[in-house]
């Protein structure tokens, strides 16, 4: 008997390190409400300019992503991977200026931390129009960005200040915009109450 309460524990346990995050609660909205176009920030514009392929991904696509658990685990592990080994730097220190939008190697900021976190997932096969760099504003009023996955369970966030992948509508920031699931170069408003 006690044998099988421990595998079941264990079961449970195993169950909540490789099951997909949680549905928001109930009145929840499980997906971020877009509007129409807006200007993409002014780093995205000049990254484009240095790396044209980064902009020209365009999709048919605009059903969010079913993920596997296997699928949920790379994303973790992912995340986890990239706020771990990346370190936070400004574009000031790094690069003698502000607003630059850049994949990191060792260091930078946290539109950085998205970039590289969007092209590792993109790389093994999650779908581009489910991945979008998205911007708010934080609770002290900074600018920041993060990496929004769409997937058939609702919008996650990926942030460089927490491992933790939540559902958009649990973080405590004002969403601003976020790339179009159509075409990466096209940037749309969200309708966000918070």
């Amino acid at each position: 008997m006690v044998h099988r309460k421990l595998a079941i524990s264990l079961a449970a346990l195993i169950g909540l390190a490789i099951a997909p995050p949680l549905r928001g609660d109930e009145g929840e909205q499980p997906r971020m409400v877009t509007g129409g176009r807006t200007t993409p920030p002014r780093g995205y514009f000049e990254l484009c300019k240095e790396h044209p392929k980064v902009c020209e991904v365009q999709s048919k696509a605009t059903d969010p992503v079913s993920l596997s658990t296997e699928q949920w685990q790379e994303v973790r592990r992912i995340n986890r991977a990239v706020n771990d080994t990346i370190q936070h730097a400004t574009d000031q220190d790094l690069y003698g200026r502000e607003e630059v939008w850049a994949f990191p190697e060792t260091a930078g900021d946290t539109e950085d931390f998205a970039l590289l976190k969007q092209r590792q997932l993109t790389e093994r096969g999650i779908p581009s129009s489910s991945l979008l760099l998205t911007v708010a504003i934080k609770p002290n009023g900074d600018g920041h960005a993060l990496l929004t996955i769409s997937t058939s369970e609702g919008d996650f966030i990926l942030d460089d200040e927490t491992n933790e992948i939540l559902s958009w509508g649990k973080v405590p920031y004002k969403f601003i915009k976020r790339q179009d699931p159509t075409h990466s170069a096209r940037w749309v408003k969200i309708a966000d109450d918070n």
